[in-house]
């Protein structure tokens, strides 16, 4: 069996063949054409020319003859003598070239001729010189019709030669035609010839190529069925065995990775089907692709009405609906609000029932999502949970604010009645005493306020407010305490700083909150400053304390959080208030801070639109 190269080969040494042949048809013209042009110089153009110089010389012989014979030139003889040999050579040369059929006989005439032309010449000369009248008389009666014998004889054999050398002439053109044209066909049929030749071996090489290129994209599209015939036993046969053990191959893995993904299909589906969670998933074109049983009872509608369907005939909330339509088109999860993703249901009776929402996209890419993944949790009983102890914490930190009040008056009267009879033990404790109730009490107005948040009673009246005027309020009431630690507390205002949306006390609250904070760890100074940023107005509040650890600055903000191994914080209710408080504003708080370098809580507020006032309660 020949290889691939050697067929390659054969196919490049056909062609050769082809164009060998027609250069050799070429050449044989050719070879034709010279052999006729030299037919032509070698035979007929030396007898002319030898015919042409015996003319010559026999008119120099007959003039010579005439002036010998009329004593005009005393040269004469010399002239006779070198003329007589010239054509006796021209004429031996004749002789000896001798090709053409009745070129012999002519040249026997001329030869005879020109020896009787001698004897009538060498006569002439006898008569001349004794007679020249009877000398005229011989001249024109014996030697010029015999001269004229000879000039036609020399003339029919320049006649024979030219007629040949015409045909001759003719004949070369004749194959110089016919070897144009067969050089031309000969070129037409090779090049013919090696391009059937180029068409048939490339069709034979490319086929199984094109057959092999044909097989893979089917296997790219998740054909695994398709199988090479092997022709041959080339590179080609060979690339037909690997090509069909990879299909095998790959036919195996393919089979496997079914029976994995359906295996792992089935597995998921009992575990939706398991779950109390309920899971649905949304097709890119907004119909309901699947959902679990739970997912079916929240949205209370049937599995099989609801599949197919547009998920604003499913979904009965408008808000999840348009937040589902947004993530299928930015192919991104929507930002989670505040008081984060929650959707209401009515369940049996007149009971509601509470669930968080999480909506994951599938594929996501530039050109938005092939799907989105619903998640519903029911958080009914957090959220019972979560108003009963907002409830007993505001009925709790009522109940205890009238003890609270009177152990405060009583401690107050024991203080200006008995202190100056106290010893310094026992006023110490008495200290200690209005501290620790003072923290008490502290914490019983924070508890009220955060249940006040989170029961959506604290109202919020927001309206454009100057940012100077409430920030020097908030820090006014420290100064005197700053002063009294040896800090430095300084305010900075950029100028030119646009009214904020808020409520001046509240955000006066958060801010004096922040310097409270910040006085119980700052060393040498704290400033507070503001600046415009961009739709925003951003507060700081900076302090050269310690520093909060990275690990606990993302729950710095949370209820009940305070910085570990430090004694002097509250009950860690004060930042989850600011945070409650400045996002009710539709602003934002976050903190940066190094260990060792101090702490930046920095508050981010709207600015101001149309000078339109809101008021809205805060959770609501």
């Amino acid at each position: 069996m020949r290889t691939l190269r050697q067929k390659i080969l054969l196919g490049y040494f056909v062609a050769l063949g082809f164009a060998a042949a027609a250069l050799g048809l070429a050449v044989a013209n050719l070879v034709r054409l010279g052999d006729a042009s030299d037919a032509i110089l070698r035979e007929n153009y030396r007898s002319i020319l030898a015919a042409e110089e015996m003319l010559g010389a026999l008119d120099q012989q007959e003039n010579g003859s005439l002036l010998l014979m009329l004593e005009i030139d005393p040269k004469a003889a010399s002239q006779l003598s070198k003329a007589d040999q010239s054509f006796s050579k021209w004429l031996e040369r004749a002789k000896d070239n001798i090709t053409i059929e009745g070129e012999s006989e002519i040249l026997s005439q001329i030869e005879r001729s020109y020896a009787d032309f001698l004897d009538k010449r060498a006569r002439l000369g006898q008569i001349g010189l004794q007679d020249r009248e009877r000398g005229a008389e011989y001249y024109r009666e014996q030697f010029a019709p015999q001269a004229a014998a000879v000039r036609r004889a020399c003339r029919e054999l320049h006649d024979l030669n030219r007629l040949t050398m015409e045909a001759s002439s003719r004949r070369a053109q004749s194959v110089g035609q016919t070897a144009v044209w067969s050089a031309l066909v000969g070129g037409l049929l090779s090049f013919a010839g090696i391009v059937a030749f180029s068409v048939w071996s490339s069709n034979r090489l490319v086929r199984p190529i094109d057959r092999l290129a044909r097989l893979t994209e089917l296997v790219a599209a998740g054909d695994y069925s398709v199988n090479m015939d092997q022709a041959s036993r080339d590179e080609i046969g060979r690339l037909a065995e690997k090509f069909n053990a990879m299909i095998a191959q790959l036919r195996d893995y393919h089979d496997l990775n079914l029976r994995r993904i359906v295996g792992e299909q089935q597995k998921a589906e009992a575990i939706l089907e398991a779950i109390d969670d309920g899971v649905a998933v949304v097709a890119a074109d907004g119909a309901v692709a699947s959902l679990n049983p739970a997912a079916a009872r929240i949205l209370r509608v049937s599995r099989d009405a609801a599949v197919g369907r547009s998920q604003t005939e499913v979904i009965p909330d408008n808000e999840l609906r348009d937040q589902i339509a947004r993530t299928l088109a930015a192919g991104r999860p929507p930002k989670t609000p505040p008081g984060g993703n929650s959707l209401t249901i009515a369940g049996e009776g007149s009971t509601p029932r509470y669930y968080d929402w999480a909506l994951t996209p599938i594929s996501s890419s530039e050109h938005g999502a092939s799907g989105v993944i619903l998640l519903l949790r029911d958080v009914t009983t957090l959220k019972t949970l979560d108003q009963l102890k907002t409830e007993f914490v505001m009925i709790a930190s009522h109940e205890l604010r009238s003890p609270l009040t009177s152990i405060s008056m009583s401690i107050g009267l024991l203080e200006e009645r008995v202190k100056d009879q106290l010893g310094e033990d026992e006023r110490r404790l008495l200290d200690v005493a209005q501290e620790e109730l003072e923290r008490l009490r502290k914490l019983v107005n924070e508890l009220l306020d955060l249940s006040k948040i989170e029961s959506g009673e604290l109202v919020i009246e927001a309206a454009p407010t100057p940012v100077g005027p409430f920030v020097e309020a908030a820090v006014a009431p420290f100064r005197p305490q700053a002063e009294k630690q040896g800090i430095d507390l300084t305010v900075k205002m950029e100028d030119g700083i646009p009214p904020v949306r808020a409520d001046a006390n509240k955000i006066a609250w958060v801010v004096g909150n922040l310097l409270s904070n910040a006085l119980r760890y700052a060393r040498h100074e704290i400033s507070v400053s503001a600046e415009r940023a961009g739709r925003w107005v951003n507060l700081y509040v900076r302090d050269d304390g310690p520093g909060i650890p990275h690990e606990q600055q993302a729950r710095i903000f949370d209820k009940f959080v305070q910085v570990e191994g430090d004694a002097r914080g509250g009950a860690g209710l004060g930042l989850a208030i600011c945070k409650e408080i400045v996002r009710a504003h539709r602003g934002n708080i976050w903190i940066e801070s190094e260990p060792g370098r101090g702490s930046l809580v920095i508050v981010a507020l709207p600015i101001s639109g149309a000078n339109a006032e809101l008021s809205f309660h805060v959770g609501t």
